[in-house]
């Protein structure tokens, strides 16, 4: 089912259902830190690089209750991704296929959730009404969410949370703790535990390509605003920048829908001799963690592999335009973020459901240029 589809059902449907279930439901405050907590949901639904964002989130919830039964639910295209990390006892994926086999599996799912008798639902999705429902229906003894303003989610919690967008989005996933009593968490990101098998694929298609050491270069974004993608040729000049001053093979990376956009990027490339198209290549979400990992640095536009390769302590040069890497950017000091801050950017916001609307050309993103990224990965480079 296409992104805009589900955006345009979840307003136009969620927002007047979410309010009107409003009229039955009973304000409350409950103290969450006196009630005896064995169960728990959180869910965050949408956004691979959204949700190792919510890793400190994830990692401090388990430390405040470790003998409770954690629930993580999220789409089943987010697969894998802190599988094998101790901060969930079940992940539970939902499918995202055509509206109605979505509404029977939503039916499903509420019964189940039902059955488990929750104590605690943490919904960390900041505008989708479809969680909230969720919630609202689970029957759990307490819930907790973002409460927007002009987004009609938030009266469906028994604890409502401010959203306003300040700060950066991990600090504001954590302030949904708060309530829980837990305060000044480790904002650091979360590494993915990663098989030995799914290291020695990645490694062992390095060394089919004869590639040791190697930058990343994602030339891509998901399909929720592809106006966030930098220009393929100012990237192919990089890409030949790098591979020429410094030998350094360059391998980009990819999905397998990505594969074609990919090589058309590559193929603007000059000397393609040192430049490797892994669109596809890897397996799964936990191989493309290690392939990032193991790079000497990540080029890459707004999207989840900034966040994935800053979890795995890579240094991360990223394109911002439409969003801000004030609420969005690479955490920590060896990261640079290109961004010029234009008056109109960013215009993705909660408030127009994270829609680009842009009548200038997206000049945020043209008016980088090959020349002060080259500068950077020289200085970088050192």
């Amino acid at each position: 089912m296409h992104i805009n589809a589900i955006r345009f059902i979840d307003r136009k449907l969620g927002i007047p259902f979410c309010k009107l279930l409003q009229l039955f439901k009973w304000s409350s405050k409950p103290d969450v830190r006196k009630l005896d907590v064995q169960k728990i949901l959180v869910i965050k639904m949408w956004g691979l690089g959204t949700i190792t964002l919510c890793s400190p989130t994830f990692r401090a919830l388990r430390k405040r209750y470790p003998h409770a039964k954690i629930y993580f639910l999220t789409m089943s295209n987010n697969r894998g991704l802190y599988e094998g990390n101790d901060f969930f006892d079940e992940i539970i994926y939902f499918p995202v296929n055509n509206l109605f086999q979505m509404a029977m599996d939503g039916l499903r799912l509420l019964r189940r959730l039902r059955s488990e008798r929750l104590d605690l639902v943490i919904d960390l999705e900041i505008i989708a009404r479809f969680t909230a429902l969720l919630s609202y229906f689970s029957n759990a003894k307490t819930s907790i969410g973002f409460d927007p303003e002009s987004q009609g989610r938030g009266g469906l919690f028994d604890i409502k949370v401010p959203y306003h967008e300040y700060g950066h989005i991990t600090e504001s996933f954590l302030e949904v703790l708060k309530p829980l009593g837990i305060v000044k968490p480790d904002l650091t990101l979360e590494k993915p535990y990663i098989s030995n098998e799914d290291k020695k694929y990645v490694e062992d298609l390095l060394k089919r390509h004869k590639i040791k050491t190697y930058c990343a270069v994602n030339v891509n974004t998901s399909n929720l605003a592809l106006e966030r993608r930098w220009d393929a040729e100012k990237f192919a000049v990089v890409i030949d920048h790098i591979a020429q001053k410094y030998k350094l093979p360059v391998v980009m990376i990819g999905g397998p829908s990505e594969k074609d956009y990919t090589e058309r990027c590559r193929r603007l490339v000059k000397n393609k001799s040192k430049v490797y198209n892994f669109s596809g290549e890897t397996k799964n979400v936990k191989q493309l963690c290690y392939l990032l990992g193991k790079a000497r640095f990540v080029l890459s536009n707004d999207s989840g592999p900034v966040h994935m390769a800053n979890a795995m302590n890579v240094p991360v040069l990223a394109f911002f335009g439409p969003e801000t890497p004030k609420l969005y950017g690479p955490i920590g000091p060896k990261n640079h973020v290109f961004y010029k801050n234009m008056p109109c950017s960013p215009c993705i916001s909660i408030h127009n459901a994270k829609v680009v609307d842009c009548h200038i050309g997206v000049q945020c993103m043209k008016k980088i240029h090959s020349e002060e990224v080259v500068e950077q990965i020289d200085r970088m480079m050192g």
